[in-house]
């Protein structure tokens, strides 16, 4: 960005008020005004959006189906809602009981009657590990369910992490707090 270019909207506004007397008092409210415009728009963060279509063998096309109840599921290697991008292997706070975080790990992204659905398998929580600062999670049930972005307890996709020591042992670290 050239230099200054970023005070254009400001220089703008104070050419429009032809108000000097309170300067910093016209250009804040006005500038608070345009970011509660854009915030309130339906479209600000924008629509959903989806990458490539995946490739999938026809036994998992069928299985997702089943899964779904829709025969006409697209898959799809990353979504994006809100401006949020969700990949394949992305952990998800699927729910909290007893003030403990159910993680569930995707496994495929689709596309079912105009709404993305995350096919996913739930992790069980074992503890929370504070040298570590995150939860000690491992594989649980071979269980694949689907759940859709409303339902999701978190919005915002995690990493699971291998421990260097115990590569058995997998954590999933939050970057904000759960509870």
């Amino acid at each position: 960005m050239r230099f200054e270019s970023k005070h254009s909207y400001f220089k703008r506004v104070n050419e429009a008020t032809s108000n000097h007397v309170n300067l910093t008092y016209s250009l804040t409210t006005k500038h608070q005004n345009l970011q509660l415009y854009h915030l309130i728009s339906n479209d600000y963060f924008g629509s959903t959006m989806y990458g490539p279509q995946q490739k999938t063998n026809k036994d998992l096309l069928d299985f997702i189906k089943l899964i779904t109840s829709d025969d006409k599921i697209c898959l799809y290697n990353w979504a994006e809602i809100n401006s949020i991008k969700f990949q394949i292997d992305d952990v998800l706070v699927t729910k909290i009981v007893n003030s403990v975080p159910t993680f569930s790990i995707i496994k495929s992204i689709g596309l079912s009657k105009n709404k993305i659905v995350f096919i996913i398998k739930d992790l069980q929580t074992i503890e929370y590990v504070n040298f570590k600062l995150g939860y000690s999670v491992c594989e649980a049930e071979i269980l694949y369910s689907e759940i859709d972005y409303e339902s999701i307890f978190s919005p915002f996709p995690l990493d699971l992490y291998d421990d260097a020591e115990n590569q058995n042992q997998k954590f999933v670290i939050p970057k904000y707090p759960l509870i």
